[in-house]
């Protein structure tokens, strides 16, 4: 009945059947106009929304523009039965819209125009949607399916025409004007953080993130003269008793009379500081005059040109205050600041590198965090100065398949039998880098230029070569050309989120408990080749190298300065800085216009606004959980519009973990095959003649022995540089094979990590004794069983077992069923690790243990929760420890060591959150206990078929 202040008259309501979604849109009039631009924009919303409309009910009551629109859209439309609008589902919506509309609107203060009427409709379809039930899903709300679950913390709400305060920021204002504006609230704003909408007295909308609401009708509590004189008795009674409470800050008269009736100095009012406390040596510190080097911000039109390159000859070593130092500071005076201070003025601006980025979302802008990481770019400018030539091409190892000899590319091309291959690899990743080669086609990632395009003060790195063998690809033989990215600077952060490979796991293991779900991969080709960047960078390549048929097709020899080739970089490339950031941030841009968005918590982990589809994101590798053929279908249309997708719609390899799924038993195998034999043939180490079954030496048991002894320190030889490096290859290694598919190798790789930096014999012969232990177990697998998706672990300590005087914290976790403490599942994650403190008594090594447990598993609670298994209860987690168990449990107390304290008072905390649950169990029963020491061979020999399974691989 009332036109709107922006000239709406009606409302038009959408109603979507499959979400069971109300949607509404103000419009001025029934004019055709008007109702083909309602029509058009509620199709692009459900468009974005992953949703194409089949099907459209409308009354006899329409336009013929609206008809042609629909059938645009390839929409069936069907009409109502003259009077008898009812079998319009529609109608019912629309009723209760309204109703909702009119209770909406009743709550409004009589201030609250109703000229605004139009602004209202917003909020209103969100918590109309909220208290609606999904159509296809009811555990889900109609918003929730539509839109995603809604933050209250990142999008407030409050009761529509509520007044408020809106602060005016000082662009907005006068010099002398109020500092807030009288408005009234009437949405949150869903695209901003903790963003609200207002409206004015005018009617214009504003958007403001500092506010103070003022309800017309729920008043703000306030302490009332009766309560004062209430608590003024109380306080007095206590006085009289003998007790001493603690006072509210607010009773200040209250606190005078108990001063005087103790006889005893006043306490200091709010506004009177506490009197300082007198030292021995008083010592007053100067702040030192250091000015800080104006560095001026470019705007976001602008790229950051910094001076030419010139050295710094007498540039003082920066100096940095410890972080201990105790040596006191004035009161008022910020050593942040000073800090800062310090840290500018040894940095030469003149040596800096140009880096022709954007800096206008550059995190560290001001303070602290800046200057730190400005004197780490500083650092590593220098080191880029005082070089005096680039590296050579180098290259990744490949076998020889008669000497077991790594080759790199320039060895591959000297050999005979390997040059045309490599050479062929070689011509066909340059084309595509270029602009294609014979049948291949360029991506316009590079151009070959001549040394007079290079700008004058650009850095020009190298190319490294990467030579791997890859037969799950279409081209086995694959070279890779990379960028020196060592060399590059990205004043940004240009860390990418990627997932995890307990992330991985835990989605395994909810697709094998989830009933009607599957598990297939895509794969993106060319992923970083397709992102343009900013700037463009530059590399140079000896031209010796390169394959004739590049150099004849691209003419390469008419640019070639000194006997190098100079490439201009337009595209993301692997090995750039900024390449993967770029990528991943125009796939989620990419992604989102589908319906699909990262998880809040979980990096790398994607899900759609109401598909029941989620996958695991690593770099270009996508590992799919579906529920229904059709919603991975669409995420592969939806990524086939910018990429060349492969799929694998069986899922068996991901992340070089092969995925062995019986859907029908209910359980899956994780196994890598092939890797521990390709790795033996690296390290040239021979099938041991007796099998060896345990991965590291077990420390020889003392009977009789009355008091733990530590284990004796390492006094054999130091091992020779090249010695070291190879216990270092070997442990890198086998660390991600161990976190993969056998956690028996916990323990002994954490020994050997914890060890190499300084290696010695003894070391070498662990290592030794590592690799007999694969050569004889070389197929190890993990074994998932459906599950109720509750997490469970289990923790445990070894007390002064390892070199030092230290101890070991471990645990071991799983998912389990519900009551079923017996069930036996393979480990999502296990945790072997040194405790960095010495610990005073087996039972603080057993808290330490809880601790560190406790700490590990808070990240997978909130992964399970963002994958749709909620952890209701708490987290179970299992202690062979009496004293550990009771001190967490609060039958128990400590009194002599602080560590501890600090320690159970977190699992104590963390307790009465209800996150976890403290239990305790017998150590035989205890899955924690294996990972925990090390074990001699008949114990591994017995526990190993509960840990892992061993494959039998085809021959």
């Amino acid at each position: 009945p009332i036109t709107s202040n922006r000239g709406n008259c009606y409302v038009i309501i959408f109603y979507v059947a499959d979400g069971n979604y109300i949607k509404s849109y103000p419009i001025k009039s029934r004019h055709r106009s008007q109702l083909v631009k309602a029509y058009s924009e509620f199709y692009s919303y459900l468009r974005v929304r992953g949703y194409r409309p089949q099907l459209h009910k409308l009354d006899n009551e329409t336009s013929h523009d609206v008809e042609t629109f629909i059938a645009e859209q390839q929409a069936k439309v069907q009409y109502t039965p003259a009077d008898m609008h009812r079998t319009n589902i529609a109608e019912r919506a629309l009723r209760t819209w309204k109703c909702h509309f009119t209770a909406t609107r009743a709550g409004t203060p009589s201030s609250f125009r109703m000229a605004n009427w139009c602004k209202m409709t917003e909020q209103c379809d969100i918590t109309l949607n909220m208290m609606r039930p999904c159509t296809t899903n009811p555990l889900l709300s109609a918003f929730e399916a539509m839109e995603g679950m809604y933050s209250f913390d990142a999008t407030p709400m409050a009761p529509v025409g509520t007044e408020m305060l809106m602060h005016l920021k000082p662009i907005r204002r006068g010099t002398w004007d109020y500092h807030a504006i009288k408005a009234w609230y009437f949405a949150p704003a869903l695209n901003h953080y903790r963003v609200v909408k207002g409206v004015l007295e005018s009617g214009a909308t504003r958007l403001t993130d500092t506010w103070k609401f003022s309800h017309h009708a729920l008043p703000i509590p306030s302490i009332s003269s009766t309560d004062r004189i209430v608590k003024a008795t109380q306080n007095l009674t206590s006085v009289i008793q003998g007790a001493n409470p603690s006072q509210p800050d607010e009773l200040a008269a209250i606190e005078q009379l108990r001063a005087i009736l103790l006889n005893s100095t006043p306490l200091p009012s709010r506004n009177e500081s506490p009197p300082a406390v007198p030292t021995s040596e008083p010592v007053h510190i100067e702040p030192q005059n250091v000015s800080e080097p104006i560095i001026q911000q470019p705007t976001q039109s602008q790229s950051f040109e910094a001076e030419p390159n010139k050295p710094c000859a007498n540039a003082p070593a920066p100096v940095l205050i410890p972080p201990d130092d105790d040596e006191p500071i004035a009161a008022g005076y910020n050593l942040r600041s000073r800090t800062r201070n310090i840290i500018n003025a040894q940095i030469d601006p003149s040596i800096i590198p140009p880096t022709n980025v954007l800096r206008g979302a550059h995190k560290y802008t001001r303070g602290f965090a800046a200057a730190n990481h400005a004197l780490q770019v500083y650092q590593l400018a220098r080191s880029m100065h005082d070089r005096n030539s680039l590296p050579e091409n180098f290259a990744n190892a490949i076998l020889d398949e008669e000497t077991g000899r790594s080759l790199e590319f320039r060895q591959l091309i000297k050999l005979d039998k390997y040059r045309d291959i490599w050479m062929h690899s070689f011509a066909n990743e340059l084309g595509r880098l270029a602009q294609g080669i014979r049948d291949i086609e360029g991506t316009d990632t590079i151009d070959f230029i001549p040394f007079s395009d290079v700008p004058q003060n650009e850095t020009v790195t190298y190319g490294r070569i990467v030579c791997m063998f890859r037969p799950q690809k279409s081209e086995p033989n694959r070279c890779r050309l990379t960028v020196g990215g060592n060399l590059l600077v990205a004043l940004y952060d240009v860390s990418t989120p990627t997932a995890d490979l307990t992330t991985a796991k835990l989605l395994f293991n909810s697709v094998i408990s989830t009933p009607g779900a599957r598990f297939l991969t895509f794969d993106l080709k060319n992923f970083y080749l397709k992102t343009p960047l900013p700037t463009a960078r530059y590399m140079r390549m000896q031209l010796d190298i390169l394959p004739e048929e590049i150099i004849d097709k691209y003419n390469l020899r008419a640019i070639a300065h000194k006997g190098w080739i100079y490439i201009r970089i337009k595209r993301g490339m692997y090995g750039l800085p900024e390449a993967g950031i770029l990528a991943n941030k125009l796939l989620k841009e990419r992604l989102s216009k589908s319906g699909y968005y990262e998880c809040q918590y979980t990096p790398g982990l994607y899900k759609h606004v109401w598909r029941p589809i989620m996958f695991s994101l690593v770099v270009d590798d996508f590992g799919v959980k579906c529920q229904g053929i059709q919603h991975a279908k669409h995420l592969k249309t939806a990524l086939e519009q910018h990429y060349e997708v492969s799929v694998d719609w069986k899922g068996k390899l991901f992340c070089g973990v092969t995925l062995d799924w019986n859907y029908e038993m209910g359980h899956v195998d994780l196994h890598v095959p092939g890797y521990v034999s390709r790795k033996l043939v690296k390290y040239q180490h021979p099938t041991p003649k007796t099998p060896q079954h345990s991965p590291y030496q077990a420390a020889p048991i003392v009977y009789g022995a009355k008091v733990q002894t530590p284990v004796p320190s390492d006094k054999t030889d130091l091992l020779s540089d090249d010695q070291v490096k190879r216990i270092q290859d070997i442990v890198g290694s086998f660390i991600w094979y161990g976190r993969a598919c056998d956690p028996t190798l916990a323990a002994a790789l954490s020994a050997l990590g914890s060890r190499q930096a300084k290696a010695t014999t003894a070391v070498q012969q662990a290592a030794h004794q590592l690799l007999d232990y694969l050569a004889t177990h070389p197929n190890s697998a993990i074994r998932y069983h459906a599950s109720d998706m509750i997490l469970a672990f289990d923790t445990d300590a070894s007390y002064l077992s390892e070199i030092g005087g230290k101890s070991r914290a471990a645990a071991y976790y799983y998912m389990t069923q519900k009551g079923n403490r017996e069930f036996n599942n393979g480990a999502i994650d296990i945790l072997s690790t040194v405790i960095k403190h010495v610990m005073s008594s087996a039972s603080e090594a057993e808290t330490g243990a809880l601790y560190y447990g406790c700490k590990r598993a808070l990240p997978y609670r909130v992964t399970l929760e963002e994958m749709g298994h909620p952890q209701h209860d708490p987290t179970p987690v299992t202690t062979d420890n009496n004293t550990a168990h009771g001190l967490t449990m609060g039958t128990m107390s400590s009194k002599a060591s602080k560590s501890n304290d600090m320690r159970f008072q977190w699992l104590k905390c963390r307790k009465t959150q209800r996150l976890f649950q403290f239990l305790w169990a017998r150590g035989k029963d205890n899955r924690a206990d294996y990972p925990s020491k090390h074990h001699p061979s008949s114990h591994h020999q017995k526990m190993r078929p509960s840990v892992v399974i061993d494959k039998v691989l085809p021959p």
